[in-house]
């Protein structure tokens, strides 16, 4: 993308910042989270006049959209208050698939209006999650909660902080207890990990427990405890959000 980009005679410079947003550089525009999966350019032109911009924003967008393997947005800036986007549509609800299959719905028919660009729908994101899944009959009869079992994988994982440390400066250090493989790659490493039991029998982790992969989405926001999806979408130059949102919506 930054190659393409410093391609085009009307660029002056390009500023890439990999894995997070460019730190804050126009009024209204807010930095992005942290992401290892997020790139931020932000490209100065030479550009001049209003429908030469428009023009040249519009073949950028159309080049990039060609980008395999990444999601590539063009946004410019705007005066104004912040927001999330031009057009941004809430969805709340408690059934997960009922908010994807609508989520999938609204982005469809925002992508069909003339004008709206860079629809953006969180839920379409899709990872792959383990997920641990605890043969509740069996850790009964070894005596152990699923609680406990849990705090086993974490500490296979993550690590399990046990304590805090204060120094003589006043600082304040988390103690965390890590056990486990060094990069740990594989399900069959937690399968080994051994859980020990009241009375004292120490049993892999793979007769308690049992992994599934699992489809879910990447991400999704919370909203008064509800399950919340926000699909947004950029206005292309020469369009007015008030006269066109409605149009397909």
């Amino acid at each position: 993308v930054e190659d393409r980009l410093r391609g085009y005679p009307e660029v002056e410079a390009v500023t890439t910042h990999i894995g997070r947003g460019s730190p804050a550089v126009y009024y209204n525009v807010h930095p992005s989270s942290d992401a290892a999966n997020f790139a931020q350019l932000f490209v100065q032109h030479r550009v001049e006049g209003l429908a030469a911009r428009n023009e040249f924003v519009a073949r950028v967008r159309q080049d990039l959209s060609a980008v395999v393997g990444a999601k590539v947005r063009v946004h410019e800036f705007s005066q104004g208050p912040g927001s999330e986007a031009p057009i941004a549509l809430r969805l709340i609800g408690e059934e997960l698939d009922v908010l994807e299959s609508v989520a999938a719905e609204v982005a469809a028919r925002m992508a069909n209006v003339s004008g709206v660009v860079n629809v953006d729908n969180p839920l379409a994101e899709r990872a792959v999650e383990l997920r641990s899944v605890v043969n509740r009959e069996k850790a009964e009869l070894a005596g152990l909660a699923p609680w406990q079992l849990d705090q086993v994988v974490r500490a296979q994982l993550a690590g399990l902080q046990v304590a805090t440390y204060h120094d003589l400066a006043g600082e304040d250090y988390p103690v965390v207890i890590y056990y486990g493989h060094p990069g740990l790659t594989q399900v069959s490493q937690l399968d080994a990990a051994l859980v020990q039991t009241p009375s004292g029998t120490a049993l892999p982790l793979r007769h308690l427990v049992n992994w599934n992969l699992e489809m879910a989405p990447a991400a999704f926001q919370r909203r008064d405890r509800s399950r919340t999806v926000v699909v947004t979408a950029d206005i292309e130059a020469g369009y007015q959000t008030a006269a066109h949102a409605p149009e397909g919506l």
